[in-house]
């Protein structure tokens, strides 16, 4: 049974946790577990980057936003986390690791 995490969305760290979180986990139950991971992403790459690479460019815009008032480098800091925790969902073994590892990440976000 997967551990339960729990957010304040009114606190602009726990957002930022929140979604990063969600949609790693969403990917991760989605195409992470199938035993053709690695071709849906070969796929996904060839076929539809530019419209990942949108959506990623709205979220982490709007990921910016919600930490511009607790930080001056929001941008930069959204930029570290992307990359982050993209690389914690690449090497995760379980939804259970992945989750306990992106919660760490909120070290580079408090001011």
């Amino acid at each position: 049974e997967r551990r339960q995490m729990s957010f304040d969305v009114q606190n602009p760290v726990d957002a930022v946790i929140a979604a990063l979180t969600a949609k790693h986990m969403h990917i991760h139950s989605l195409v992470r577990t199938s035993g053709h991971a690695d071709e849906l992403f070969r796929t996904k790459d060839a076929v539809s980057a530019h419209h990942f690479e949108n959506a990623d460019s709205q979220i982490n815009g709007s990921l910016a936003r919600r930490l511009s008032d607790i930080r001056d480098d929001s941008e930069e800091c959204i930029a570290l986390l992307t990359s982050a925790s993209q690389g914690i969902a690449n090497a995760a073994p379980s939804p259970d690791t992945l989750c306990e590892r992106l919660d760490r990440l909120r070290v580079l976000i408090e001011p």
